[in-house]
């Protein structure tokens, strides 16, 4: 999917419909991004849509705290390690050396989580996502909308549209993402309530988030504890 779907990416101008060729540069524009198919309801399944929200989301928060921790401790090491080795004789030693590392790592991890702030505000609080359920597994479609939100947003602070592309497809892997689960690469699902939210834990991959409408999660829920192993 492009980031930045309603601008040209030569020279910048805004497309002004579904045109496919810049009005004036000529270039070919990106593609715009479709909103999520509705499929039929699966046979023997069930399948909506709903909106995701993203600040007011425990598990998204969950999602940019591990992404800050990694980025801070990895962006504190790689910068930080050369100054203290040029410096730290000279301006402290290890007390020094601890302070600068804290330092960097604090900075760091607000950096990703103003990006994931500002992707969230992008694309409205929230992304629309197809949910599916059937037999042989489970199945996440985003809305491509959310995250093209998040490229024009960034594209209005970014110092040239290459850094924007760059920066709003950082920010959309902080936003909720699409994804599959056989449910024998499942080994365990955690129901929600409170928040309507079911749980897939996969082998080797980051956990699926099956949000469900109020009227439908009992039966969303039902249809997951019969199919999916060590159900709880």
């Amino acid at each position: 999917m492009t980031a930045v779907a309603d601008r040209c990416h030569a020279c910048g101008k805004r497309r002004t419909g579904d045109e496919s060729l810049c009005e004036r540069c000529g270039s070919a524009l990106p593609a715009l991004a479709a909103e999520p198919e509705a499929p039929p309801e699966p046979a023997n399944g069930l399948a909506w849509s709903h909106r995701i929200p993203i600040v007011n989301n425990r598990y998204v928060w969950i999602r940019w705290g591990w992404a800050a921790v990694a980025f801070a401790v990895g962006f504190a090491l790689v910068l930080g390690t050369p100054l203290v080795v040029a410096f730290g004789s000279t301006s402290g030693g290890m007390g020094f050396a601890v302070r600068l590392y804290v330092a960097i790592a604090i900075i760091a991890g607000l950096v990703v989580i103003g990006c994931g702030l500002f992707a969230a505000a992008a694309a409205g609080n929230g992304v629309t996502a197809r949910f599916t359920v059937s037999p042989q597994g489970a199945a996440v479609a985003t809305s491509g909308g959310g995250r093209d939100s998040a490229g024009r947003a960034v594209l209005a602070f970014g110092g040239s549209l290459k850094q924007a592309r760059d920066m709003s497809l950082a920010s959309a892997l902080l936003l909720p993402s699409p994804g599959e689960a056989r449910w024998e690469d499942v080994r365990r699902a955690q129901f929600d309530a409170s928040r309507r939210v079911i749980t897939l834990r996969r082998r080797w991959h980051h956990p699926l988030r099956i949000y469900v409408p109020p009227d439908r999660f009992d039966e969303a829920a039902a249809f997951v504890r019969e199919h999916a192993p060590a159900s709880r």
